[in-house]
């Protein structure tokens, strides 16, 4: 039986994190009164150069080194396809980086990182109310991801096709088995968010913001935003949808040859040696027969129950589901599965198994893979 440090220690630090998110609840009432009543000297707005008519884009931006040439690649994406963009930053910019924002956003909010990602949501959500606005539409997203990772990326014309109120890139945990083995409810990642017009001038919409409590303590941010917010428009009658499903993943899997299977298992992100070594194994069969399908099949099954399947199978993703986003997290060990994703997408894009990125896109993920946290964005 393996011993896990990584979840003992997350489970002694647990009872630490809830007592101090009980001893900071008083404080965190009065410094949203606080951040309310100053918010129009809290924060600095700029405008862009772009007009806004029926759909707007919350962008939310952090980065405290310089601005990420990617930011700008997403801003063009997002103006293409309609959405004005109103960029919010949780730290102040630099003259030179708002000058090049301004022709690609409708307007730009600089504010301090109060409450994370859902503070500036809050208050992104709050400028977009007090403008008045009649939208179709309303992406909102922030910066921990690339995105588009490859040209022609068809996300946004499939959720605004889709007949749900919410759409999300990826909804965790999945299925019954993650569910089970799981506390967390089941949630929308927070990186991406699409609304229609009705999830927009819906009540629980509208009430979320209204109420929510922004917190600079990550576990009440985690807990009060990602995984309160998906439950509460689920329970204000809004139906959800997420682009990229396992089931549908399974399903493209069962209709490929032995040979693409293999490739399948050798460019996945495995969570432990077991694993790993288990890949090996049936990569190495010396027979590809209906047997050993069926043994891929299982193990694959198996791997999602324990892991997150878009990162696990990021490669095939890409190439049979359309997934066009990859994350920027830097602060993992080598060995973990965020950078060995990482590294297999490269192998992928060098091998031609993948198209070749945005070339400004590839060159960011090159550097974070290489120097990590010391790269330019978060």
């Amino acid at each position: 039986m393996s011993f896990d440090k990584r979840k003992l220690k997350r489970e002694l630090k647990r009872p630490v994190d809830q007592l101090r998110a009980a001893l900071l609840y008083p404080f965190e009432i009065y410094w949203k009164y606080a951040h309310d009543r100053d918010f129009h000297t809290n924060i600095r707005m700029t405008n862009g150069e772009q007009p806004v008519d029926r759909k707007v884009a919350i962008y939310l931006i952090y980065q405290p080194k310089k601005l990420a040439e990617s930011t700008l690649v997403t801003c063009e994406h997002l103006q293409r396809h309609g959405y004005a963009v109103l960029l919010v930053s949780n730290t102040a910019l630099s003259d030179e980086s708002k000058q090049r924002l301004k022709p690609v956003t409708w307007k730009i909010m600089e504010r301090p990182n109060f409450g994370y990602d859902f503070g500036g949501y809050r208050d992104g959500v709050r400028f977009i109310q007090d403008s008045d606005l009649s939208l179709d539409a309303m992406v909102i997203l922030n910066d921990s991801m690339w995105w588009p990772v490859f040209e022609n990326d068809t996300t946004l014309a499939r959720m605004e096709r889709s007949q749900h109120d919410l759409m999300g890139m990826i909804i965790r945990p999945f299925g019954k088995r993650r569910k089970a083995m799981s506390e967390r409810p089941q949630h929308l990642q927070s990186y991406f968010y699409w609304f229609n017009a009705k999830a927009i001038s819906s009540k629980a919409f509208r009430d979320f913001w209204d109420r929510y409590l922004p917190s600079s303590f990550k576990y009440n941010a985690i807990r009060r935003g990602e995984l309160k917010f998906t439950e509460a428009m689920k329970s204000g009658g809004l139906s959800i949808g997420t682009l990229i499903r396992f089931d549908d993943f399974f399903d493209a899997l069962r209709q490929k040859p032995s040979d693409y299977l293999n490739k399948v298992l050798g460019y996945a992100a495995y969570k432990n040696a077991a694993q790993t070594a288990q890949s090996h194994a049936l990569q190495d069969a010396a027979t590809k027969d209906d047997v050993w399908r069926e043994n891929v099949f299982e193990f694959i099954n198996h791997v999602e129950a324990t892991s997150e399947f878009h990162m696990s199978f990021q490669v095939n993703c890409m190439d049979l589901l359309g997934l066009n986003h990859t994350k920027r997290s830097s602060g993992e060990p080598k060995d973990s599965p965020h950078h060995v994703a990482r590294d297999q997408f490269l192998k992928a894009v060098e091998n031609a198994d993948l198209p070749s990125p945005i070339p400004l896109v590839l060159a960011e993920i090159e550097e974070r893979h290489r120097i990590g946290a010391q790269a330019v964005g978060r």
